[in-house]
């Protein structure tokens, strides 16, 4: 099974040749992040970084994002959300008001979006962790531990730990 995707921007850098028995390693996949797709995210979040906040809102809850040629389109893995559960979305993220100050880091706005959006029907864990990396940006905050979602979050072994105010998972020190 591959993991990178085997266009050929992927495959020039050897990315689309990578198993999961490659990845036996934190260092491995690590690396494998940065080889694979660390650029393309970071293109994308730049999407959200230097326009002012208002407009963030609106980019994430229309589920934005800019393709290979700067056209802007729904992200890929958002697609599935029911057309009733992107309006909700959209509505309650236009509504909603930062507490005053701001989050002072990822975990806080995180938490803070958890509590008030993650009651709306058909949006879950990682539309909120999307949404919380995308706003982040914006505001200056990177996630500073791990955020699991589904499966993953069920397989979770030593040497993490459960950070229960951030929902997410810091290496055990």
């Amino acid at each position: 099974m591959t993991l990178c995707s085997s266009n050929k921007k992927n495959s020039d850098s050897g990315c689309g040749k990578s198993t999961y028995d490659d990845l036996r390693s934190y260092q491995a996949i690590v690396e494998h992040y940065v080889k694979c797709h660390q650029n393309r995210i970071e293109k994308e979040l730049n999407h959200y970084k230097d326009i002012d906040f208002d407009c963030a809102i609106k980019r994430v809850g229309c589920f934005e994002q800019p393709d290979s040629e700067g056209n802007i389109k729904c992200h890929d893995h958002q697609k599935r959300i029911s057309k009733v559960a992107k309006k909700s979305f959209k509505d309650e993220l236009k509504n909603l008001n930062l507490p005053n100050p701001k989050p002072k880091d990822f975990g806080a706005l995180h938490k803070f979006l958890c509590d008030k959006l993650l009651s709306i029907k058909g949006i879950g864990e990682l539309v909120i962790y999307d949404t919380a990396l995308r706003l982040g940006v914006n505001l200056g905050l990177e996630p500073d531990c791990i955020y699991l979602h589904a499966g993953a979050k069920e397989g979770v072994i030593p040497p993490f730990i459960t950070d229960p105010l951030s929902r997410g998972l810091r290496h055990r020190q």
